[in-house]
């Protein structure tokens, strides 16, 4: 089940709730990630453009509950956007964070090797 939850202007909370991502789903989150890390690698990071196209792609994913780009851009707090937006990342593709979170270990294993010298 993934859920979202959106606040209206008085701070009344809305749970929006769906099933599973579908591969279709999936396959839109995976052009996402291949466009940012593209501008990543062209050095043409725009943190506007990104933070567009993930609320564009939530508003994708909650389409069929009828959230729109608008009620995300008004109804989510700033500072659990990013959490909020990794937390659905990895229940859509968990295998792809689980090989990001075992190189984030291995890195910060032989980074305290090297410190205990």
């Amino acid at each position: 089940m993934i859920e979202l939850v959106l606040k209206d202007k008085d701070g009344n909370e809305k749970h929006i709730k769906r099933e599973k991502t579908n591969l279709i789903e999936m396959e839109k989150f995976l052009e996402l990630r291949s466009e940012v890390n593209e501008d990543f690698k062209n050095e043409n990071h725009d943190e506007i453009k990104n933070l567009k196209r993930q609320v564009e792609f939530i508003a994708y994913i909650f389409r069929d509950q009828k959230v729109t780009e608008e009620d995300l851009m008004t109804g989510m707090d700033s500072d659990e956007f990013d959490d909020y937006f990794e937390k659905l990342c990895r229940q859509i593709s968990p295998s792809h964070f689980k090989r990001s979170d075992e190189i984030r270990e291995r890195a910060k294993s032989a980074g305290n090797k090297g410190k205990s010298k």
